[in-house]
């Protein structure tokens, strides 16, 4: 974030200066602010004190106002979604980082609790470019999914899609934004290539649904239903064979996918597992690859009957434990 803030060049320039002052020496956290404020000619060590000598981190929530004007407040965020007032005192120096289709403003600050903006317009903007700054973010189900159309128009980074998926899907599990917000956005994604946006997806479904757990079984189903949309042809183009080619992220990506598509309920992955675990049952130990073993043997436990769930419980408990069985 303060590399951001000040810009590459100098935040390395001012490291260099910290450095070679206080070579084999011992320093304080000041010191480090003092030689980046030299470098840069800013105030750094007031804006970081802010950050560095209070606990937590802010929520940016975004009201647009039309006449392409952005309305900010920030408050404290908090998983429990119940900041009370005596808990929301600290102000931070907010970097907002405005993307548009002219490019990232580094310029702008929130330094009060709430200010106006200009945006170029209204098609697209995105605050926290590249997600360098230390907040979540909190748009309208309305921008959320003209943000997911974004992304799938190549307008936004790795980084950009990643941090997002993050914020909504942290937002509407700790109750600060809407659940139907969070899916807009993520039904946006089903083209997107990159494991780190899938990881990050896959998991804030993951939490909407920890979330929703003890509501109506029709609500279970239909978030159940929504991943299993989302993820299924993206399994179905990875596959779940694995080679000595894959690499360390490819396997995770083809075994994270496999897992997720078929817990979901997707029926070919569901086919495939039930026949990896029959011959798993005869004796060929390598009829399931280690990678998604665990996914095999959850889906035995969801989908099969009675011989499938005894025998894979059996094999969980003695790979865990042998002296079990």
């Amino acid at each position: 974030m303060i590399s951001t803030y000040l810009g590459e060049d100098t935040f390395l320039e001012g490291v260099r200066r910290y450095l070679k002052k206080h070579a084999y020496g011992n320093t304080q956290t000041g010191d480090l602010w003092s030689s980046l404020a030299e470098a840069s000619g800013k105030n750094v060590e007031d804006v970081m004190n802010v950050w560095t000598k209070n606990i937590g981190f802010p929520v940016v929530t975004v009201m647009e106002k039309g006449d392409n004007t952005i309305h900010l407040k920030q408050n404290r965020f908090l998983r429990t979604g119940d900041a009370k007032p005596e808990d929301d005192q600290v102000i931070y120096p907010v970097f907002l980082g405005l993307r548009t289709k002219d490019g990232v403003d580094e310029s702008l600050t929130l330094n009060g609790r709430e200010a106006d903006f200009k945006v170029p317009g209204s098609d697209f903007f995105k605050l926290n470019a590249n997600h360098t700054g230390l907040y979540r973010t909190s748009y309208s189900p309305e921008r959320l999914e003209k943000l997911g159309a974004a992304a799938k128009k190549g307008l936004l980074s790795i980084e950009d899609r990643a941090g997002m998926i993050a914020d909504a899907g942290a937002l509407a599990t700790s109750g600060y934004q809407k659940t139907s917000g969070v899916l807009s956005l993520l039904k946006g994604f089903t083209t997107e290539t990159e494991f780190v946006v899938w990881n990050e997806l896959v998991s804030r479904v993951g939490s909407v649904q920890g979330a929703w757990i003890f509501e109506d079984q029709a609500v279970r189903d239909g978030i159940e239903a929504f991943l299993r949309d989302l993820t299924s042809a993206k399994a179905h183009e990875l596959g779940w064979e694995f080679t000595e080619n894959d690499g360390h992220i490819e396997q995770q990506f083809k075994a994270m996918m496999f897992g997720s598509a078929g817990l979901a309920g997707d029926g070919v992955v569901i086919k495939a597992a039930k026949d990896m675990f029959a011959k798993y049952m005869t004796g060929d130990k390598e009829a399931i690859h280690p990678n998604i073993r665990g996914s095999v043997f959850s889906m035995a436990l969801k989908y099969g009957g009675k011989e499938e769930v005894w025998i894979s419980c059996t094999y969980e408990f003695h790979d865990a434990d042998s002296s079990l069985v």
